[in-house]
Order: structure tokens, then sequence, then C-alpha cells
């Protein structure tokens, strides 16, 4: 019975830890911060993000995907493209909810800066009311 016990309760906490993991916030994504982040057909791709605020994490998603996460990245070999260029171009300004943003699975390459041209998007987008948020 005292072993059926231990068990019960060793089981118990083990749910416990389970529960309280899966809760635990993300931390802020890194203004600047060059992401890998899951793309089509398995791939990786790059994500800028340009600012974070209370409805979203702003994004700039490059056009270039990578067999694997990238171990190093320059922005020289970043680029969105048009819709004219083969493959799927890239997007300016995108935002997401942060469960959208974390649902790409990021992982931090490096740290940038974020440029006022980037910000054009993201300018337009609070001047517009700030409403639209990829779920």
């Amino acid at each position: 019975m005292k072993s059926l016990l231990h068990t019960l309760v060793a089981i118990g906490l083990v749910l416990l830890l389970v529960a309280c993991a899966r809760r635990a916030p993300k931390p802020d994504p890194v203004v600047g911060g060059l992401y890998s982040v899951n793309a089509e057909n398995g791939r990786r791709g790059v994500a800028k993000v340009l600012a974070v605020d209370q409805p979203a994490v702003h994004v700039r998603l490059y056009r270039e995907t990578f067999a694997t996460v990238p171990n190093t990245i320059t922005e020289s070999q970043l680029t969105l493209g048009t819709i004219h260029d083969p493959g799927t171009p890239g997007i300016g300004h995108l935002p997401l909810s942060r469960d959208a943003f974390f649902r790409l699975d990021p992982q931090l390459i490096r740290q940038s800066s974020v440029t006022p041209e980037e910000l054009e998007g993201y300018r337009y987008w609070k001047d517009a009311g700030g409403e639209g948020v990829w779920p």
C-alpha cells in the first residue's frame, strides 16, 4: 500500500511538472534578431524581428530558404524578391501573434539592427489602426 502511494505521488509530481513546463511564458523575441524559422517543404527560412508590441511580433520574411538552420548569415545574402522572381517572394512586414511566431520554431541566428526603411510597413500598419494580426 505504501509503494502504491509513493507511485501515485510520483506520477502526480511528474504531471504537475509537465503542466507547469507547458505554461511557462516564452521570452520576447529579440528586436533586430535574425531567426531561422519553419518554411515550406521542411526547409528553413529567415525572419527578422522588426518590432515587438502588445498585439504582435512584427517580422520581415526573406525569400531564401535553407535545408537546415544556417549557422551564420549576413543580411546581404537575404532578399525580399518580387512576384516576378521564381519561387516565393519575401514579405516586408508581417504582424504575427506571439503564438504564430513561436509556431514557426524560431531559432536565433544572430542579432542585427533595424533600419528606418525596414520599419516602413510597420509604420503604415500602426497608422492604419494597428489591427490585423496573423493568429
